[in-house]
């Protein structure tokens, strides 16, 4: 009898701010809830999305209410008890950080290579997705100040109020110029290339990414039986905070010297945007030849 092959397995790298939440919503829909883990840096576990908040209509009102001067500084205290707790629960639901055999698709702030020791023989379908490096860091720096110090991400960044005399300006340049900051979407990489996954994206074509690698999965037997065509495609987590950085609250001569600082993101970011183009392009000229 001939040995049966252990079924390959989806990974999607979520970095921060690039419009993952809206992906992994998705994904949710397409692969299946009970399908899915998600990976937790704060806890170092790979737990059944029902253990995970992703995104809820609870949990953003939690996050708007942060933003707020008096309500915020309440629930962040709240918050970080009720943290502490869902911390100890995941471990102890969780005592190992392990891959069960029956998961299809590992999601969260994770390195791209992170988990292959654990993968054995099951074939990975990588799946990641790229922002222009000074938007997702604005977007970065408004959920940190937002939060009082984010969320459950990759690096965690302690909060800190702005120093007496220091303006918002300076206090997000400072933030996007940290060490553990630089070139974050390169880092994300680890040891891989571009060319070593199957779907890559860029986010101003977030709907176009999420179809292509769904449709990757399904070819595969990952996705839910009847869910091979019209995927959902899902546009979550907006930001909800009333003090943002802008662009153009921005100099030109701090602009050049943060593409300077960040040039693998720059040169990462232009490489997958061009790949999805060419997919786009190609998939374009297969629709023309059906019709």
């Amino acid at each position: 009898m001939a040995e049966r092959q252990p079924k390959p397995i989806g990974l999607f790298t979520h970095i921060e701010k690039t419009g993952g939440v809206s992906v992994d919503r998705s994904l949710e829909h397409g692969v299946g809830k009970e399908g899915i883990l998600i990976y937790s840096p704060k806890v170092d576990r790979l737990a059944r999305e029902n253990d995970i908040p992703i995104a809820s209509p609870a949990l953003e009102f939690m996050r708007r209410a942060l933003a707020t001067p008096f309500v915020g500084a309440a629930i962040a205290t709240v918050w970080a008890g009720s943290d502490r707790a869902y911390r100890r629960t995941l471990r102890r639901k969780y005592p190992e950080l392990e891959i069960p055999e029956d998961a299809k698709l590992l999601s969260g702030h994770f390195v791209a290579d992170q988990f292959d020791p654990l993968l054995g023989d099951r074939q990975p379908i990588r799946g990641i997705m790229l922002r222009e490096p000074l938007d997702r860091m604005i977007s970065h720096y408004n959920y940190w100040s937002r939060d009082r110090g984010g969320d459950d991400w990759r690096v965690l960044v302690p909060y800190k109020r702005m120093r007496r005399g220091q303006d918002f300006q300076q206090y997000f340049e400072e933030f996007a110029m940290l060490p553990e900051h630089q070139n974050y979407q390169a880092s994300a990489m680890g040891g891989l290339n571009l060319a070593q996954f199957d779907v890559v994206g860029v986010t101003e074509h977030l709907g176009e990414f999420t179809e292509a690698f769904l449709r990757r999965l399904a070819q595969e037997g990952l996705t839910v039986s009847g869910q091979e065509k019209d995927f959902p495609t899902f546009h979550l987590n907006s930001n909800h905070v009333k003090r943002k950085i802008r662009k153009s609250d921005l100099s030109d001569e701090f602009q050049a010297s943060f593409r300077e600082h960040h040039d693998r993101d720059y040169a990462l970011y232009e490489q997958a945007k061009g790949i999805q183009e060419q997919r786009m392009r190609e998939v374009g000229v297969l629709k023309q030849h059906a019709l």
